[in-house]
């Protein structure tokens, strides 16, 4: 992956009254320096828990599945 270009940075910074404010979810996710720092650990340790296969303990698709089932 190339290197950014610092020329094309944008400002999504905010400022109220004059001071600084963090950015709201909407703004962060949007903002051109998302995602440009280092993994955090905790998808560090995601990666090397799929790489080593390790299955998603997550109960997301059963929850759908038997919500489709009483949808219909």
């Amino acid at each position: 992956m190339a290197a950014p270009d610092p020329s094309r940075k944008s400002n999504t910074t905010v400022a109220q009254d004059g001071d600084r404010v963090p950015r709201l979810p909407h703004e962060r996710d949007e903002s051109s320096d998302s995602g440009t720092g280092a993994p955090r650990d905790v998808m560090r340790q995601a990666k090397k828990d799929l790489d080593s296969g390790k299955q998603p303990t997550d109960r997301g698709e059963a929850t759908d599945a038997a919500y489709r089932k009483q949808k219909s």
